[in-house]
Protein backbone atom coordinates (compact mmCIF):
# COMPACT_ATOMS: atom_id res chain seq x y z
CA UNK A 1 0.00 0.00 0.00
CA UNK A 2 1.28 3.05 -0.91
CA UNK A 3 0.73 6.18 1.21
CA UNK A 4 1.59 9.97 -0.31
CA UNK A 5 2.39 12.42 1.77
CA UNK A 6 2.08 16.18 1.10
CA UNK A 7 3.84 18.97 2.54
CA UNK A 8 3.87 22.32 2.47
CA UNK A 9 7.27 24.49 2.19
CA UNK A 10 7.98 28.05 3.26
CA UNK A 11 7.44 29.21 -0.09
CA UNK A 12 4.22 30.05 -1.96
CA UNK A 13 3.50 29.63 -5.35
CA UNK A 14 2.62 32.16 -7.81
CA UNK A 15 -0.67 29.86 -8.89
CA UNK A 16 -1.49 29.96 -4.79
CA UNK A 17 -0.88 33.82 -4.34
CA UNK A 18 -3.50 34.59 -6.98
CA UNK A 19 -6.11 32.26 -5.89
CA UNK A 20 -5.77 33.65 -2.73
CA UNK A 21 -6.40 37.33 -4.16
CA UNK A 22 -9.11 36.14 -6.64
CA UNK A 23 -10.65 34.57 -3.53
CA UNK A 24 -10.52 37.60 -1.32
CA UNK A 25 -11.75 40.02 -4.67
CA UNK A 26 -14.95 37.43 -4.48
CA UNK A 27 -15.55 38.02 -1.03
CA UNK A 28 -14.95 41.95 -1.27
CA UNK A 29 -17.34 41.77 -4.11
CA UNK A 30 -19.77 39.87 -2.07
CA UNK A 31 -19.96 42.36 0.98
CA UNK A 32 -19.83 45.38 -0.91
CA UNK A 33 -22.86 43.97 -3.23
CA UNK A 34 -25.15 43.34 -0.08
CA UNK A 35 -24.37 47.12 1.82
CA UNK A 36 -24.62 48.31 -1.65
CA UNK A 37 -28.34 46.02 -1.26
CA UNK A 38 -28.75 47.37 2.32
CA UNK A 39 -27.83 51.05 1.55
CA UNK A 40 -31.23 50.83 -1.78
CA UNK A 41 -33.15 48.81 0.99
CA UNK A 42 -32.85 52.05 3.19
CA UNK A 43 -33.17 54.66 0.74
CA UNK A 44 -36.23 53.06 -0.86
CA UNK A 45 -37.85 52.60 2.45
CA UNK A 46 -36.98 56.48 3.35
CA UNK A 47 -38.92 57.45 0.08
CA UNK A 48 -41.80 55.78 0.84
CA UNK A 49 -41.74 57.34 4.61
CA UNK A 50 -41.49 60.41 3.14
CA UNK A 51 -44.35 60.07 0.54
CA UNK A 52 -46.58 59.14 3.04
CA UNK A 53 -46.28 62.17 5.17
CA UNK A 54 -46.28 64.43 1.95
CA UNK A 55 -49.50 62.61 1.34
CA UNK A 56 -50.92 62.94 4.90
CA UNK A 57 -50.12 66.86 4.72
CA UNK A 58 -51.71 67.10 1.37
CA UNK A 59 -54.75 65.92 2.45
CA UNK A 60 -54.71 67.40 5.84
CA UNK A 61 -54.51 64.89 8.43
CA UNK A 62 -51.59 64.48 10.48
CA UNK A 63 -49.20 62.15 11.18
CA UNK A 64 -50.30 61.36 14.54
CA UNK A 65 -54.15 60.68 13.86
CA UNK A 66 -52.97 57.37 12.26
CA UNK A 67 -55.35 55.63 9.52
CA UNK A 68 -58.98 56.99 8.83
CA UNK A 69 -61.34 54.19 10.86
CA UNK A 70 -65.02 54.63 10.50
CA UNK A 71 -66.96 55.22 13.67
CA UNK A 72 -69.07 52.55 14.89
CA UNK A 73 -72.40 53.27 17.25
CA UNK A 74 -72.57 49.29 18.90
CA UNK A 75 -70.80 46.20 17.98
CA UNK A 76 -71.21 44.54 14.72
CA UNK A 77 -73.24 41.42 14.97
CA UNK A 78 -71.23 39.85 12.14
CA UNK A 79 -67.70 39.98 14.10
CA UNK A 80 -68.90 37.80 17.14
CA UNK A 81 -67.47 35.01 17.77
CA UNK A 82 -70.27 33.10 19.16
CA UNK A 83 -73.71 33.41 18.13
CA UNK A 84 -76.22 35.14 20.75
CA UNK A 85 -78.01 31.49 20.80
CA UNK A 86 -74.85 29.99 22.58
CA UNK A 87 -74.02 32.92 24.99
CA UNK A 88 -77.63 32.60 26.20
CA UNK A 89 -77.77 29.09 27.43
CA UNK A 90 -75.93 28.28 30.77
CA UNK A 91 -72.93 27.09 30.42
CA UNK A 92 -71.52 23.81 32.49
CA UNK A 93 -69.57 25.01 35.53
CA UNK A 94 -71.05 28.84 36.44
CA UNK A 95 -71.31 29.28 39.84
CA UNK A 96 -75.16 28.79 40.34
CA UNK A 97 -74.07 25.12 39.40
CA UNK A 98 -71.53 24.57 42.11
CA UNK A 99 -71.84 23.25 45.67
CA UNK A 100 -71.96 25.99 48.20
CA UNK A 101 -68.48 26.48 49.53
CA UNK A 102 -67.45 27.88 52.97
CA UNK A 103 -66.93 31.79 51.76
CA UNK A 104 -71.04 31.76 50.68
CA UNK A 105 -72.20 30.90 53.87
Amino acid sequence: MVVRIYTTSGRLSPTAIALGVILLAIGGAVILSSLALLLVLGVGAAAIGAGTLLMRRLIGRSPAEGPARRVRDGLDPSLEVFPSEAIEEPRRGTRSQLPPSSKDE
